[in-house]
């Protein structure tokens, strides 16, 4: 069995390989250089060294440990136009981390002395080593219109597609300016996991939410809301406690334990870029970053009717394509479809090949995996890949990409396609710390996260029934208004968010960030282009608007 696997699956990297990739990866990510708590001016918070012997120490699992989740630190904000209690927001966010099971969530982040990355919990939170971080500015004399730098927030355009600031702009509202945004400085201080910052203004409020990567991926993330917000509602009584906290729910997902995966081979797996052609991708990637800097993070807002639009079009092709059959593609695959074919088309990516990576979330794929009854915190998932020739790269339409993408999907994320993924996923974690790359040496990577079905509009949910103190079955009212009833009638939903890196190292290009849909079936997307780019789309939208007025 382990020679048909040399033969088709990944074969060890030599020492050449080796060598190349971690020099260029120390130069792309500078996250190797963790260094150890040897002496007192290396913890800036915890004085007591022997308080890191008392905490208990939780595992970081499998994928939580990959080099390109490890590296960044990420934030949500969200924006609601009520007026929320900042103190009673904090409150309710110590009171989750104080319920059963969610002990997790204000824990340190460590490595150990294999460089692999652990939680310690305090036994005890105090003053000064608190479970969550918190800060509060406070405008509350001031709209948030009238502000200089939140006035320029995104902001739905109707049914014009629109392109807008992206989240890089508004960092200040994300988290207080002393927080340093690398992963070092969590493995060096005694800086909590969760850090709350509140910004409140006359008519609205402001809440980012700032962590290490490796502590969930957005379905996570989307069940910490869900319990703050039943918190917050009192409702604790409904809040479940984590699962995998002590163990991981992969543990034998992809391993020799796992007899089934070991007689299947992944869909791409003679496609790994193995060899010279590895050396040459990186060589072509690293060059691409030091020579083209001109990458700009914006927001794009794509209206219901520009999704109709976009649907249409695709659906006829496809239907005459497939003897007058339509087959199915999601939103997801449409958006990204569109956006891969106006990156493809900009200058930088003429006669190169590509690949577009699709993030899914292993939760919905494995089956006899998960217990139904609690959420998952960490990160649990991989990329289904898409592979395009440079002819294909060059000429294929949005319906044609989003075949292919829907194609990908449907033949690498089943139970079984998923294990022999997972199985591929723990050699290159072991020898180059990174996801698999199944890629030509002249491939270009698109990258998309789609978290439309996090529903994170949803799971901020922040309503309240009545006033009062926060307690069991006592709900801890986020609004500040005239009365208990006032907040009953309310469900207080915020009515936008971003969700970012916080590097100030960050490299994220061709990249896009589908955020989800509101509730009139809008959708919010972030994009980390070349301005090559952010023309054609620019022109996209011109092309739109000019069609639609003919229309009329």
């Amino acid at each position: 069995m382990a020679s048909r696997y040399m033969a088709t699956g990944y074969q060890t990297p030599c020492l050449f390989e080796k060598i190349v990739f971690k020099s260029l990866q120390g130069f792309l990510f500078e996250m190797r250089n963790y260094e150890k708590f040897t002496t007192e001016s290396d913890l800036e918070s915890a004085k007591d060294e022997c308080l890191l012997y008392e905490d208990e120490v939780l595992p970081i699992h499998f994928i939580d440990q990959a080099a390109i989740i490890r590296k960044i630190v990420f934030n949500y904000t969200f924006r609601y136009d009520s007026v929320l209690d900042a103190r009673k927001l904090h409150e309710s966010l110590l009171q989750l981390v104080y319920t059963p099971g969610w002990r997790k969530i204000g824990g340190r982040l460590r490595a150990n002395s294999e460089e692999k990355l652990e939680i310690h919990v305090p036994r005890v939170f105090t003053e000064t080593r608190p479970a969550v971080r918190f800060s509060h500015v406070d405008h509350l004399n001031t709209n948030i219109d009238s502000h200089p730098l939140a006035s320029r927030l995104p902001k739905a355009t109707g049914s014009t597609p629109s392109l807008q600031e992206g989240s890089p702009a508004f960092k200040s509202f994300a988290a207080p300016v002393d927080l340093r945004k690398n992963t070092n400085h969590y493995l060096r201080s005694d800086e909590p996991l969760l850090c709350l910052h509140v910004t409140s203004f006359a008519d609205a409020t402001l809440v980012g939410l700032t962590y290490p990567h490796s502590l969930a991926d957005a379905m996570g993330i989307s069940e910490l809301l869900k319990a703050w917000s039943n918190i917050i509602m009192g409702k604790s009584y409904l809040v479940k406690p984590l699962q995998g906290t002590y163990r991981d729910v992969l543990d034998s997902a992809g391993t020799d334990h796992d007899k089934e995966v070991s007689q299947r081979e992944f869909a791409l797996e003679s496609k790994q870029t193995r060899g010279v052609a590895l050396v040459s991708f990186i060589a072509r990637y690293v060059w691409d970053i030091a020579t083209r800097r001109t990458v700009q993070a914006r927001h794009i807002y794509l209206p219901a009717n520009y999704l109709r639009h976009l649907r249409q079009g695709v659906e006829q092709e496809l239907k005459e394509t497939h003897g007058g059959v339509v087959p199915f593609v999601s939103d997801g695959d449409l958006i990204t479809a569109w956006g891969s074919r106006l990156v493809m088309s900009s200058r930088p990516w003429k006669r190169c090949s590509a690949v577009i990576c699709n993030v899914f979330d292993i939760r919905r794929r494995l089956e006899n995996t998960f217990a139904p009854e609690g959420p998952y915190l960490q990160n649990l998932i991989l990329p289904a890949t898409t592979v395009l020739s440079r002819q294909e790269a060059a000429n294929a339409t949005t319906a044609q990409i989003a075949q292919h993408l829907r194609q990908a999907i449907a033949e690498q994320t089943s139970d079984m396609q998923t294990r022999s993924l997972l199985r591929l996923a723990r050699n290159w974690f072991a020898a180059l710390g990174t996801m698999p790359l199944f890629a030509r040496w002249d491939s270009r990577v698109i990258a998309c996260s789609n978290w439309t079905k996090a529903k994170f509009l949803d799971a901020a949910d922040i309503s309240s029934a009545a006033s009062g103190d926060v307690g069991e079955h006592k709900p801890c009212t986020g609004v500040v208004g005239n009365s208990a009833a006032d907040a009953a009638q309310d469900h207080v939903r915020p009515v936008m968010f971003w969700g970012t890196t916080m590097n100030t190292d960050d490299k994220t290009r061709d990249a896009f960030m589908i955020y989800g849909k509101d509730e009139s079936g809008n959708y919010w997307v972030q994009g980390f282009l070349r301005k090559e780019s952010w023309a054609l789309i620019e022109e996209e939208f011109r092309r739109f608007g000019k069609d639609s007025k003919e229309s009329i």
